[in-house]
């Protein structure tokens, strides 16, 4: 009995920390994304960003002129 209660509060203890972590995470993407150059296509961050600033359609189309095949 003892060893379940133990095994429980471990198991509440992981998720609570993985938990915490993913909103570091966020804390640290929202901190590299606040720089424009990250979010520009062609940077390491720019996949990431998308999920803080998704591009508008306007930016979609204009990136796809310039980068489309000829």
């Amino acid at each position: 009995m003892i060893k379940r209660i133990l095994f429980v509060a471990a198991a509440a203890g992981l998720i609570a920390g993985c938990q915490s972590s993913g909103q570091s995470r966020q804390q640290q993407l929202a901190a590299l994304c606040a720089d424009p150059s990250n979010r520009a296509p062609g940077s390491d961050y720019f996949m990431e960003c998308q999920s803080l600033y998704p591009l508008t359609n306007a930016q979609r189309a204009k990136l796809y002129q310039q980068t489309a095949p000829q």
